[in-house]
């Protein structure tokens, strides 16, 4: 008789299975919208997306207002994913902001170091608190005359120029 083998699923597994299902479940942000969130703890990840149009002069992305530690990542094309250790994640990370403290920011140009590029950023925040963590978080796009401040559900993706027939 052929013995049963028994599988038996550990947590980080399963978390592993979830994490790309949940790199996707990303939120549109409103160019220049302050969003007030709450995070769950420890090293709990979320994911935003803004669009940057072409011609673009900076785009700026803020936490503030929040308590203990929140960490800042940003992507261009994708999400910073969780690469099976903080370090990898961050250098997987176009640009970062790391700090002891829920006051972060990240600024970027077209001449920086990454430079701004048109296409979708991908926000990634990380909360390192052992509570919940309420913060308010901000892209900003500028530079672009005519960029909209439309976005996610229902609305035009910030970064969208909208004009008429006679280009106004």
């Amino acid at each position: 008789m052929k013995p049963k083998i028994r599988r038996i699923l550990s947590l980080p597994f399963l978390f592993s299975l979830l994490l790309p299902v949940m790199a996707h479940a990303t939120e549109f942000l409103e160019n220049g919208v302050p969003y007030p969130l709450t995070q769950a703890p420890e090293s709990y990840t979320a994911y935003y997306m803004i669009d940057v149009p072409a011609g673009a002069q900076s785009l700026t992305v803020t936490i503030r207002d929040g308590s203990g530690d929140l960490d800042l990542l940003l992507k261009h094309g994708s999400p910073a994913e969780w690469e099976g250790s903080w370090s990898a994640t961050v250098d997987n990370a176009d640009a970062v902001s790391i700090t002891n403290y829920a006051d972060e920011t990240i600024q970027l140009t077209p001449t920086g170091n990454p430079p701004l590029t048109a296409g979708t950023w991908y926000v990634t925040t990380f909360n390192w608190n052992t509570y919940d963590t309420s913060f308010t978080l901000t892209a900003t796009v500028s530079g672009t005359s005519g960029i909209s401040t439309g976005g996610g559900s229902g609305g035009i993706p910030a970064g969208f120029t909208i004009t008429d027939s006679n280009g106004i």
